[in-house]
């Protein structure tokens, strides 16, 4: 009897490389967007995890809003990483700035 699993394998391969060059156009595309104007009327923050990575620190430490904003940028720095400031004690602190705001 002929073995069908190299039909999985191969098709999750050919998924895998589908959704990588997915993502990586996506990328290209999201890095050469230029914006053509600023927000105006909307007051924009950002809330951050303190631990971060090299490529997001060399974005600065609004992460560039400031950039696309014609008012100043909140920025917010939760503990934890980009994976677990939305988890525990820092999910509650996370969940207190974004309620301040929706109460507004």
């Amino acid at each position: 009897m002929l073995s069908t699993a190299w039909l999985i394998a191969s098709s999750d391969a050919e998924d895998l490389k589908t959704a990588a060059l997915a993502f990586f156009n996506r990328c290209v595309i999201a890095d050469s967007y230029k914006p053509s104007s600023k927000l105006h009327r909307a007051n924009v923050m950002l809330i951050r995890a303190s631990q971060t990575s090299k490529e997001a620190e060399q974005l600065g430490p609004d992460y560039g809003l400031q950039e696309v904003s014609l008012n100043p940028v909140a920025v917010h720095v939760v503990t934890g990483t980009h994976e677990t400031f939305i988890k525990g004690e820092s999910a509650t602190k996370v969940a207190q700035l974004i309620n301040g705001v929706l109460e507004k």
